[in-house]
C-alpha cells in the first residue's frame, strides 16, 4: 500500500497534534518529511530555529511530539509576564542576534535549521531599531544606504546569517527557509551558488502568490 501525499501525512500530523498550533509551520513540516520520510527518523538529531521569538509551538512538537536529540532556538527574544511557555523560551531559545551566537558555537553542530519569515529584507520594526548600537552607528556616520554584515535585517546581514548556518549544518543535513519571494528575497541563486552545493541539494517551491520555501541540503 503506497504511502498517502505528503499533504494528506502533513495535514493527519497537524490534527494529531492541535496542542501545538503547527498550522503556520505546515510548510515546513512538508519539507521535514520530505527530507526524513517520517517523524520517527527524527529521534536522533540537533535542531535549530532562527527566530522563533515567543512563538515556540514547533519547538514544543519536535521536542514533546516527535522526541528530537535536542531542540534550541535563536534571536533577540523578551519573555512578557503574559507570554505562555515563559520556561520553555527560558530554557531553550537564546536572546542574542544570530552572528554571534554562531560564532560561538561549534561548527557542524545541527542536523536540522529552519526559519520562517527572518530570511529575508524587510522594513525594520522600530523597537528593533532601538535597540541595535548597529543602527545608531551607521545613523551617526550617515552610510545608512550602505549597509553591512552588522546592520539586522539588511541583505549583507541576512546572507552572512545564512553563511553561518549552513557552516552550523552536519553533512547530510538540512536548511528550510520560508520566505517572502520577488523583491523581498535575498536567498537567491546567485547567492546560494556561493555555498558550493550540488545542484540538485537546491529547492524552491513557491507558495502563493507572497511567500516562498528553499530548502538546502549539505
Amino acid at each position: 500500500m503506497e504511502d498517502p501525499p505528503l499533504e494528506q501525512q502533513v495535514d493527519a500530523i497537524r490534527n494529531a497534534h492541535r496542542q501545538y498550533r503547527l498550522a503556520p509551520f505546515v510548510a515546513i513540516l512538508r519539507e521535514v518529511l520530505a527530507h526524513w520520510g517520517s517523524f520517527e527518523q527524527l529521534g536522533g538529531i540537533d535542531v535549530l530555529e532562527l527566530g522563533p521569538n515567543t512563538r515556540v509551538e514547533m519547538m514544543r512538537f519536535l521536542e514533546t511530539g516527535v522526541g528530537v536529540k535536542s531542540i534550541r532556538g535563536v534571536g533577540r527574544t523578551v519573555v512578557w509576564p503574559w507570554v505562555p511557555h515563559r520556561a520553555f523560551i527560558r530554557d531553550h531559545v537564546v536572546s542574542c542576534r544570530f552572528l554571534p551566537f554562531f560564532e560561538r558555537d561549534t561548527p557542524s553542530r545541527f542536523d536540522l535549521i529552519y526559519s520562517r519569515h527572518v530570511m529575508e529584507q524587510h522594513s525594520i520594526h522600530p523597537w528593533v531599531l532601538l535597540t541595535s548600537a548597529a543602527y545608531w552607528a551607521q545613523f551617526k556616520k550617515k552610510t545608512c544606504a550602505d549597509f553591512d554584515e552588522s546592520y539586522p535585517s539588511s541583505v549583507p546581514n541576512i546572507q552572512a546569517t545564512f553563511k553561518a548556518a549552513w557552516n552550523a549544518l552536519r553533512p547530510g543535513g538540512l536548511i528550510i527557509s520560508q520566505i517572502g519571494k520577488r523583491k523581498y528575497g535575498c536567498l537567491d541563486e546567485t547567492f546560494l551558488a556561493t555555498l558550493d552545493p550540488q545542484p540538485s541539494a537546491v529547492r524552491r517551491r513557491d507558495m502563493g502568490s507572497l511567500s516562498s520555501i528553499v530548502t538546502t541540503t549539505k
